[in-house]
């Protein structure tokens, strides 16, 4: 009997260190003390210390309740890490709930006419193949990224015109769509996708739609250039066109600092070009639409961005140059002695004296007017070339001899 007793204690002793390297603190003290109970040399000391345990009642009564209270520990530890584990899961489900609630609530707000119409939309939406292939087969493949990337570009084109919306795609992006398979499906699921952003059909993108974008950025990040691409799952695939989420994913969540960079770093690497501004027609989303309309957007919601220009004026460098030559007193009132951010076309890079400057282009095709700036950066002026388009940020001294507009303590 002893020896039953010896192979008892030593089994639960050795659960109990078990669950202590599972950081079952409570279940593994309880092993660890029924263990030591059951051990026969410590149980007679019990028993001579502690009268009542020479009761066989008692005594497993003891165990019992020990090992009871063990187990439900060794269940609450699992439970308890389960709960974490789906916890994580659902905060990676939860990107973008604030879009999706207040989406709904649009939708909820619609009047029945326009819900209908909704309804309708959305159920040409489900018919088309590509819709089939992206939500009902979760296809996730590099030929739609031609796709992702029109709808980033309906969404970012997305204007009103004297008070009625419109939307345009570039012809370049359509002709790639055109080009592929089901091409025609394909542009009727872009276009039907970003007329349910009009404000009579909720101004709202389906969950649906949100779990296209999940999944091909996780596998695709969100920008990328001709190449053959490493996706996540480490297969190479041959990526032939530039293509762009950033409008989408910044739209879905207006203050993600990591989204707001990378649509600032999409259009520096060229996958994308901010719209000009324009008066007659107003941008929908301005913040993805225009630099201007990034930078306003960007000094409120993350003012410590990388991508702000510290600056009283943004303007081009033929812009600065017409309104000194309309009116130098005007344009000196404007902008002497103010910081500006000029960009241009480096026509002329020289050094005099030691002193560097850059010139860029107004316009004029001999080059006889220009913008000069004085930069102090040797380095980073070695590494332009004429015909490079940039923006130096410096100090206005304003207009020279009719000839050229300074700029001083400038930066590239």
């Amino acid at each position: 009997m002893k020896t039953i007793k010896y192979i008892v204690s030593i089994i639960i002793f050795l659960a109990g260190l078990g669950q202590l390297l599972n950081n079952s603190i409570t279940a593994a003290i309880l092993f660890v003390l029924l263990g030591s109970l059951i051990f026969p040399s410590i149980n007679e000391l019990v028993k001579k210390k502690v009268k009542i345990f020479n009761k066989k009642s008692i005594r497993f009564g003891v165990y019992a309740i020990l090992l009871i209270i063990g187990a439900a520990s060794i269940d609450i530890t699992e439970a308890k890490e389960k709960y974490q584990s789906n916890k994580k899961v659902l905060s990676s489900e939860s990107e973008f709930d604030d879009y999706v609630k207040f989406a709904q609530i649009r939708i909820k707000n619609l009047s029945e006419k326009n819900k209908e119409s909704r309804t309708k939309l959305l159920s040409e939406l489900r018919k088309t193949k590509t819709y089939i292939a992206l939500i009902d087969s979760s296809v996730v493949s590099a030929k739609y990224l031609p796709v992702l990337t029109a709808l980033n570009d309906g969404v970012r084109n997305f204007r009103q015109d004297n008070g009625k919306e419109t939307f345009g795609l570039k012809q370049n992006l359509v002709d790639n769509i055109n080009k592929l398979k089901e091409g025609k499906d394909k542009l009727n699921f872009v276009i039907k996708t970003v007329m349910l952003l009009t404000e009579s059909r909720g101004n709202a993108l389906p969950k649906e739609i949100i779990s296209i974008i999940k999944r091909y950025r996780k596998k695709y990040k969100i920008y990328g250039v001709p190449s053959n691409f490493y996706n996540t799952d480490g297969e190479v695939e041959g990526i032939d066109l530039p293509y762009d989420m950033t409008s989408l994913l910044v739209i879905l969540e207006p203050s993600n600092k990591n989204y707001l960079n990378k649509l600032y770093e999409a259009h520096n690497e060229g996958v994308s070009k901010w719209n000009k501004e324009n008066e007659f027609a107003k941008y929908k989303y301005s913040f993805v639409a225009t630099k201007k309309g990034y930078n306003s957007h960007v000094k409120e919601v993350y003012p410590d961005s990388p991508y702000v220009l510290n600056v009283d004026y943004e303007i081009s460098a033929i812009n600065l140059y017409r309104e000194y030559e309309a009116n130098e007193i005007a344009a000196d009132n404007k902008y002497k002695n103010k910081k500006l951010a000029v960009t241009g076309v480096v026509v002329e890079i020289s050094e005099v004296y030691g002193e560097v400057t850059v010139d860029l282009s107004t316009g004029d095709e001999l080059n006889l007017t220009t913008i000069k700036c004085s930069v102090k950066n040797k380095k980073k002026v070695a590494e332009l070339r004429k015909g490079q388009n940039v923006t130096i940020i410096g100090i206005c001294d304003g207009l020279t001899l009719n000839l050229y507009v300074g700029m001083e303590k400038c930066e590239i």
